[in-house]
């Protein structure tokens, strides 16, 4: 499965916020409910993971199997 690196001090009280992926450096990312530019490279060329389930938690992304990385 896919990593995703978790900016856990940009989430809401329930580890929630966009799971997005960078079209330019090519990071997944759980940043900060309407974030808008990449937590790695800083562009702002970022889309949802999924249109149809923009917001997870750090709790689904692991029951999911994603490789979990707190930044």
């Amino acid at each position: 499965m896919e990593e995703v690196k978790v900016y856990v001090d940009c989430l809401n009280m329930n580890h929630s916020g966009d799971l997005v992926r960078c079209m330019d450096c090519g990071e997944v990312m759980l940043i900060q409910l309407g974030g808008t530019s990449c937590g790695e490279c800083e562009s702002e060329n970022i889309q949802w993971y999924d249109e149809d389930k923009p917001e997870w938690t750090m709790e689904e992304l692991e029951k999911e199997g994603f490789i979990v990385i707190e930044k």
